[in-house]
């Protein structure tokens, strides 16, 4: 007699969990739309004089105008970034990688590696990117996909979620992790997998970032939580409730332990290992906190969605510095460590960096690039 109040807290928590995606969403997708165009155009005019493109063994076609969904940054300071498919033709999400290398300012487009036959429930397209030692994930619908620096296939992973994965990170000890959909699920380095059903009310799991040399951590609902598997196999897993008018989104974790975490709302959170919450409001509003990094400098980097800025968070002093972005109506949303600087995406189709002084150069990913096929 109890399945049916289950089946009803299950659904209304989904619900609830989507209404408050979509509240944080439907904006960007809005603005998405009206700034294809203009992208599209502004890149088709540029085409002539766009960056050099490497010729590797999987070179693509030509980059449509597009907007960015996911990046990542590799070992050797490379930026990896994954399109969203976008045209006349296409949409949803794309079938195409680009790499963009800082030190000789070139930009390359590559096919996504297939193999003859994909598994029942795979649907192409990138969803999310991980860094993992010197390789990197190519995370879809129901794959994930290894590869190394030259672009060559090391392995693929079929995924157990029934929905997504819709994020993704490779913990401390190369094991792949994989969200979505209440689910989390842990490859580790023999391809052995285990899912976990998170049990915390709302939906998700957002944003995945490692945390400790044997674990993870996320933000669900109204609070972040923690997996931790040791080298004996002994798993421990926590939550901590952020408040139920939080809404955190990107997490990242400190070299102390502690969590921090984006709201949405317009703050930044810190969890400390006793569970503890401290909030830091953010000066601009609006502003909407949303990716989240640890600076090679050691302090908490972010991205503010409305203000079009990206943000620094002293972690001593507790001091929030904001540095504009160049161009009117960004919308910055991701944001990776590299080696001395942070990289991000916005919405006007460009990757940027930004200095630990707070210096920002954005790069525009042409719409068009002169790769042999």
């Amino acid at each position: 007699m109890t399945a049916a109040p289950r089946t009803i807290a299950t659904v209304s928590n989904f619900i609830e969990g989507l209404l408050r995606r979509i509240g944080s969403i439907v904006f960007r997708l809005c603005v998405a739309a009206a700034f294809v165009s203009l992208t599209a155009s502004a890149a088709a005019s540029s085409a002539s004089s766009s960056s050099q493109v490497n010729a590797g063994p999987t070179a693509f076609r030509p980059v449509d105008a597009s907007l960015l969904q996911a990046l990542t940054v590799s070992p050797n300071g490379d930026v990896w970034i994954a399109p969203s498919r976008n045209g006349a033709q296409t949409s949803g999400t794309s079938e195409r990688i680009v790499v963009f290398d800082p030190h000789r300012s070139e930009m390359a487009a590559f096919k996504i590696p297939r193999r003859a036959m994909d598994q029942p429930g795979f649907s192409p397209g990138i969803i999310a990117l991980a860094s993992d030692g010197p390789d990197v994930w190519l995370i879809e619908g129901g794959r994930a996909t290894q590869v190394d620096g030259t672009y060559s296939i090391l392995r693929f992973e079929s995924s157990k979620l029934g929905y997504g994965p819709t994020s993704a990170v490779a913990a401390h000890d190369r094991s792949l992790w994989l969200g979505g959909a209440g689910l989390i699920e842990r490859v580790d380095r023999a391809d052995d997998s285990k899912t976990y059903r998170l049990t915390y009310a709302g939906n998700g799991p957002f944003g995945l970032a490692s945390y400790g040399d044997d674990g993870i951590v996320f933000a669900i609902g109204h609070g972040l939580g923690t997996i931790r598997v040791d080298a004996a196999g002994k798993e421990r897993m926590r939550y901590f409730n952020t408040g139920a008018l939080s809404s955190p989104e990107g997490v990242v974790a400190a070299s102390d332990g502690a969590i921090w975490s984006t709201d949405t709302r317009g703050s930044l959170l810190r969890v400390a290992l006793d569970g503890s919450v401290e909030r830091y409001r953010v000066p601009t509003f609006p502003s909407e906190p949303f990716g989240i990094a640890l600076g090679p400098d050691g302090a908490i980097w972010f991205t503010e969605f409305f203000a079009g800025k990206i943000g620094r968070l002293d972690q001593r002093s507790g001091t929030i510095r904001e540095f504009h972005i160049p161009y009117d109506e960004s919308f910055p949303t991701a944001i990776a460590a590299g080696k001395n600087c942070l990289w991000f995406f916005d919405l006007n189709n460009n990757i940027g960096r930004v200095t630990t002084a707070g210096k920002i150069t954005e790069y525009e990913v042409p719409a068009q690039s002169s790769v042999t096929y």
